[in-house]
């Protein structure tokens, strides 16, 4: 199973920063070669803390796309997401917001975003997982940036770049 990690203060307060990433307005600031977002519908009538969303990320020479179930935690404050369907066996994660002192440039918050997905094939594990975590990695700081301008970002991390040189010697080799 890979995993997506990433870590971001931003200078919002925490409730607010769960506003913004909750009601959808980032979504049109979001660069079309990183990541495509739509937010669909909630799931239940009446019930503001659940919505459906649609994703697409580039990856390799292909997108991967799916549908995601939202939950809003605004006591928390949070958001819990599971794949209903799409390209992946399986995708769940959350975004975790986490106030913190204020400093010289007022209020701040710790935005945490983690991922974690299941292509289904446990043969391309090796290979392919850290390569998508890259793809999914950048759509998450591009959902940061979009929501908040500047942030102070940091990930986990990654083996994308062995993953990568390995597909390339399989590629020249073949």
């Amino acid at each position: 199973m890979g995993k997506v990690g990433v870590r971001a203060r931003v200078r919002v307060e925490a409730r607010e920063a769960l506003r913004r990433l909750a009601d959808g307005g980032w979504c049109a600031a979001l660069p079309p070669d990183v990541v495509a977002v739509r937010i669909e519908q909630e799931t239940e009538p009446g019930h503001t803390g659940r919505r459906v969303s649609e994703w697409a990320v580039p990856f390799r020479a292909g997108t991967v796309r799916w549908r995601q179930i939202e939950e809003v935690f605004p006591e928390r404050p949070g958001i819990v997401f599971e794949q209903e369907y799409g390209d992946l066996a399986r995708l769940s994660g959350a975004w975790r917001l986490q106030p913190e002192p204020p400093g010289p440039g007022g209020d701040a918050c710790q935005v945490t975003f983690e991922l974690r997905f299941d292509l289904g094939v446990p043969l391309w594990n090796r290979v392919v997982d850290p390569l998508l975590a890259r793809s999914l990695t950048a759509a998450a700081e591009a959902v940061i940036a979009a929501a908040f301008g500047e942030a102070e970002l940091s990930r986990e991390p990654d083996a994308a770049a062995e993953a990568e040189r390995l597909v390339t010697a399989l590629a020249v080799s073949a």
